[in-house]
């Protein structure tokens, strides 16, 4: 191939990443904004219980949902070269299997009150099964989007449907029916969500069904299916022990302390995973340019989110006041804890779409098998010191998990250094801010309004952050810009 042509090539993956990345930040952003304003509004109208009888409720839908993600969306966007046959198969899959789950959900419903004692957590579990069958209806049109990378229509699909759910709960809230507008809200955006992939993506499935097809796309994606079971028990053990032992008021303390490490964590997982995911399979097979696109994923997403995590870290217990209310200050420990972890999984995330774009998601699934174990440990025996101590053990876990870094640096045979060396810039410059910020609130400035003192720490620490990472990582700074930039303008 010309030299040239090469080049162009090259700039035109990375354009796309690069506009990719930003639409699927903005998707994640706007989404998370929209979900913050209104967890605020629905935590002064709804009571910790309401809030934890529908995290039941989730957790068990999670469990169930587990047995349909064959992972065919993640095999059609890996494979090179695909025709109507495969979407078609993979479509008809997909919808078959939600129907299974709507009926295991409503077999598995009076079980789930039992688990955790609470009669009503049943019918919520039946009611939002429906929502299977919805989401199944695009998913392939879902899927499309993401291969082409089109994210641009996907966060306008995705903006448009939360903030109507949350409209939803809102009003439902007023009228007085509790924990039910969360779950009319959260059928409500399913369905648009549906309809808007649907119309946005002209494609229509045509009957048929080819057995090859289906046995070499689940292949693939039996690994991403393995995975992705063994990781929600990893990463929803905490609220799984915290429901069980320790009731729906504290499940909705631990909610509250997790919801915007979380928003965090899917602002990245959501947003830049499947972005990675894409433009590491378009270059799978050049090892030199995929680790390359590699650490530079890591360092943009480190520097966008360690510093939004550690200034949360530090200002929690004003957070919690100013947008939830006083009486939510129980959850306010463990979201320091629980912001850490977040700052982790965000970098995480980029590892697992390395491992499933080199066609190894095995490694993910043999990850989660070996820790699955240690996790439950952790917190069984950590939930002792209540939602405190499962942070604690959420919180090592992810420290623990950093070992699959390691891992993806052999696999792309380069020294584990170098990816800590991506992580040098936001780390540093977030100590920086953290430490800057704690001797100004103590030591040279002290303020007593909470409002003022939590608006001045964000701005303060904004530009604190900003100073440091170009003081001392000029060139990384710059790189971050440089990629986000022709985005901006074209996106």
């Amino acid at each position: 191939m010309n030299e040239n042509v090469k080049i162009m090539k090259n700039d035109g993956l990375k354009h796309q990443a690069s506009r990719g990345a930003l639409w699927g930040l903005s998707s994640n952003l706007g989404v998370s904004a929209i979900s913050f304003v209104g967890t605020a509004i629905l935590a002064r109208m709804l009571s910790p219980k309401d809030f934890g009888l529908l995290g039941m409720a989730v957790l068990i839908m999670g469990i169930v949902q587990l047995f349909g993600n064959l992972g065919l969306g993640a095999a059609l966007i890996h494979k090179k070269n695909i025709d109507n046959s495969y979407l078609s198969t993979a479509f008809w899959s997909s919808l078959i299997v939600s129907v299974a789950l709507t009926l295991g959900s409503v077999i598995l419903a009076p079980f789930a009150s039992i688990f955790f004692k609470e009669p009503v957590v049943k019918w919520i579990v039946i009611v939002i099964s429906m929502n299977f069958i919805i989401s199944s209806s695009a998913s392939i049109h879902r899927t499309l989007l993401y291969k082409d990378i089109r994210m641009k229509n996907i966060a306008i699909i995705e903006i448009a449907s939360r903030f109507v759910r949350v409209i939803i709960m809102i009003v439902c809230a007023l009228a007085g029916w509790g924990f039910w507008s969360i779950v009319i809200g959260f059928i409500g955006e399913g369905i648009l969500k549906t309809s808007l992939f649907v119309v946005t993506v002209k494609w229509i499935p045509t009957f048929q069904f080819n057995k090859t097809k289906f046995d070499e796309l689940f292949h693939y994606g039996k690994n991403i299916y393995g995975q992705g079971f063994v990781n929600y028990f990893n990463q929803n053990m905490d609220f799984i022990v915290t429901g069980r032992l320790l009731g729906a008021s504290l499940l909705g303390f631990y909610q509250f302390s997790f919801n915007l490490p979380y928003l965090v964590k899917s602002y990245v997982q959501d947003g830049v995973g499947p972005v990675a995911f894409s433009a590491f399979s378009k270059v799978q097979d050049d090892n030199q340019r995929l680790t390359r696109g590699f650490l530079n994923a890591v360092k943009y997403v480190s520097i966008i989110v360690f510093p939004a995590m550690f200034g949360l870290a530090f200002c929690a217990d004003d957070f919690i006041s100013v947008v939830y209310g006083t009486r939510w200050l129980p959850s306010s420990d463990p979201l320091k804890l629980l912001c850490f972890s977040a700052a982790l999984a965000s970098v995480h995330c980029v590892v697992y779409a390395l491992f499933n774009a080199k066609g190894r998601p095995d490694i993910g699934l043999k990850w989660g098998l070996f820790i699955l174990p240690i996790t439950i440990t952790s917190v069984v025996y950590f939930s002792r010191w209540g939602i405190i101590g499962i942070a604690i053990a959420m919180f090592f876990m992810e420290v623990f998990t950093t070992f699959i870094a390691y891992i993806a640096t052999r696999l792309l045979k380069v020294v584990f250094k170098s990816y800590l060396i991506a992580l040098l810039p936001a780390i540093y410059s977030s100590l920086i801010m953290t430490t800057a910020l704690y001797v100004i609130n103590n030591k040279l400035l002290l303020i007593d309004n909470i409002y003022l003192r939590f608006i001045f720490n964000i701005f303060i620490g904004v530009v604190i952050y900003a100073a440091s990472l170009f003081i001392f990582y000029k060139k990384d700074a710059i790189s971050t810009i440089e990629f986000i930039g022709p985005s901006l303008k074209t996106g």
